[in-house]
């Protein structure tokens, strides 16, 4: 079996971070959607990650009509959880099942996992050997809701 060759310049992807756009609270002026894809395309890009949840839409539906409108497929989803304290587990679950069906119904790509120390990103601080361990037992967590959407998760 022979393998297809790829170029690099067919493997380019981009982000919407790369254009400023940022789930962090009080970011500042963010592009809309339509202007940061047209410029990924315009650039050369051939396809991009989601951005923040929400940016591209909130339904399979709105996500693939705008990548699709740029011809940029969905590769990845970047998402922020707070994955060392178990108090908010059921918080972590919740936006992990959210974005895993929304990346499994429009692209298939992967699910990157960005830890977080909360959902504003506050100020990092040194994790007890109980924190390390939650954070280490959600990794396990998202790796089986992913495999549950046929995605992997990466770091």
């Amino acid at each position: 079996m022979s393998k297809t060759k790829v170029s690099v310049v067919d493997r380019l992807v981009g982000n919407p971070i790369s254009w400023g756009v940022c789930e962090v609270p009080d970011w500042g002026f963010q592009l809309d959607a339509r202007t940061v894809l047209a410029e990924m395309k315009a650039v050369g890009l051939k396809a991009t990650e989601q951005g923040p949840v929400g940016y591209l839409g909130s339904t399979p539906e709105e996500v693939s009509s705008v990548a699709n409108e740029f011809g940029l497929p969905i590769v990845g989803a970047f998402v922020p959880l707070v994955m060392h304290d178990l108090s908010q587990r059921d918080a972590m679950r919740k936006a992990a099942h959210f974005s895993a069906s929304l990346l499994s119904a429009t692209g298939k790509g992967f699910f990157i996992t960005a830890v977080v120390v909360d959902e504003s990103w506050g100020k990092r601080f040194k994790l007890s050997d109980a924190q390390w361990q939650a954070m280490f037992d959600g990794f396990k967590e998202i790796d089986e809701i992913c495999a549950g959407y046929g995605i992997k998760q990466v770091l």
